[in-house]
């Protein structure tokens, strides 16, 4: 039997991850989005997995030439992520709504959302409101 030293165990796994599940290409565009809402260039150097989350979603919706894109990371019972800057993001879930008003980098983040199907309805000035369809993270 080999020992291995915990870097070879580390790149070995990683390996297997990326082989066997590999991390989706939106979700490798997100990170980078991410990065540079922020000003920041070194995420897509990090190894694979650490950009992996269970429970992130890249909405895409609107009409064609007003697509609005908004990144959703759903930890019951919080929901955060991204959105257009300076916009209205309001979250619709069974039974009731909350509304934010995004800051300049777009950062969003609700707290106590029950579990069950959700909406996302985005205003942003000098644009009709655009909305997804319900969906169940």
């Amino acid at each position: 039997m080999t020992w291995l030293s915990d870097q070879v165990l580390l790149a070995e796994l990683s390996r297997l991850q990326q082989a066997l599940d590999p991390v989706p290409e939106t979700v490798l565009a997100a990170a980078e989005l991410a990065g540079a809402l922020v000003d920041i260039d070194w995420l897509v150097a990090l190894p694979e997995p650490l950009l992996r989350a269970e429970g992130v979603h890249r909405l895409r919706f609107g009409r064609a030439g007003e697509p609005a894109a908004v990144n959703l990371e759903v930890r019951l019972p919080t929901v955060a992520g991204l959105a257009p800057p300076l916009a209205e993001l309001t979250l619709h879930w069974r039974g009731g709504r909350g509304t934010v008003a995004l800051d300049e980098v777009g950062y969003f983040r609700f707290t106590d959302v029950p579990a069950g199907p959700l909406r996302v309805v985005l205003v942003e000035a000098g644009r009709a409101p655009r909305a997804t369809r319900w969906f169940t993270p």
